[in-house]
């Protein structure tokens, strides 16, 4: 009796490690396929972004689907319902932490490879201090970023090379939802510089745009910065008035939760505004009465995100 126990516990155990490793194959092969698909762009495995160029390492997609049938399998000694799924693509050992749990909306978990793979898409900040190192090699008086055309002072401020990147290394970086786009926000002797940067597509220029401490832009003085915001008052609107003063007349009325877009400006308490994303300015209202992207409730934000990025 006791044998025939351990001998189906041992087809048992065969059966699962067996089943952990088609799935954990076909989970990967499948992450492959969005790969595949968007050959110069990038893709989100948890809470990293990873270059699908660099994940292809040059080779077919007959030569990755061999690899990940060759692969090995490890279970057990990871997290409840994950195994690891290790394969060799073009010298490199790629390690995939796969979710067994059926129906899982985001299978594959991770991906670690060593160093050298540099799989790993730049993060914006990466961006930012690779910028600067092209702009400290060239002597050129001026830069070309997204079709325009900025000034090396407007962008170096008069400041040396190690004063530059330690400000790139404390910049505060946000997002309004996509985790391909952000503003990297530099404080430069108490001057800002905004860098709008999507890293989606590795192969071309990452930068949006780049804009000064009121928001305007470094290459065109009709461009601002625009972030979302919704009012913050107790009355249950705002108003945006012509000028930047409290008796100026008012030119439209916003309710609260009604989301409209601001220009920070660091020489005054009043910000431009418009009403719609990319659209002309109307005019202004005071910082006092802006709710901005990150105070908002989550609800809100989606509904932000929606607006910019669909």
């Amino acid at each position: 009796m006791r044998k025939w126990i351990i001998l189906s516990l041992l087809i048992f155990l065969c059966c699962t490690f067996s089943a952990a490793q088609n799935i954990s194959k076909e989970r990967v092969k499948r992450l492959y396929e969005k790969v595949f698909e968007r050959p110069n762009g990038s893709l989100q495995v948890g809470y990293r972004i990873y270059s699908c160029k660099a994940l292809r390492f040059n080779k077919s997609k007959k030569y990755i689907y061999e690899a990940i049938n060759k692969g090995d399998v490890s279970t057990g000694y990871y997290p409840k319902n994950i195994s690891c799924l290790s394969v060799s693509i073009n010298g490199h050992e790629i390690d995939f932490y796969v979710s067994t749990v059926k129906n899982d909306s985001e299978p594959v978990k991770e991906i670690y490879a060593g160093d050298d793979a540099n799989i790993e898409q730049s993060t914006c900040r990466d961006c930012v201090r690779i910028f600067y190192e092209k702009l400290f090699r060239s002597n050129a008086n001026n830069i070309t970023i997204n079709h325009g055309v900025c000034s090396r002072n407007s962008l170096l401020l008069n400041k040396s090379k190690e004063y530059i990147y330690n400000a790139v290394k404390k910049a505060r970086v946000f997002s309004y939802g996509h985790p391909l786009d952000s503003v990297v926000a530099l404080t430069i002797d108490k001057q800002k510089l905004y860098f709008c940067i999507s890293t989606e597509r590795p192969d071309i220029d990452p930068f949006v745009g780049v804009y000064d401490s009121n928001g305007r832009s470094l290459a065109s003085e009709r461009n601002y910065l625009l972030m979302p915001c919704v009012p913050k008052s107790k009355n249950g609107y705002v108003y945006v008035r012509k000028e930047k003063n409290a008796t100026s007349k008012p030119v439209a009325k916003i309710q609260n939760n009604q989301i409209f877009f601001f220009t920070p400006c660091q020489d005054s308490d009043w910000y431009r505004v418009t009403l719609k994303y990319e659209q002309k300015f109307v005019g202004y209202v005071h910082k006092s009465n802006i709710l901005p992207f990150e105070k908002c409730s989550e609800s809100t934000k989606r509904k932000m995100s929606h607006i910019i990025f669909c």
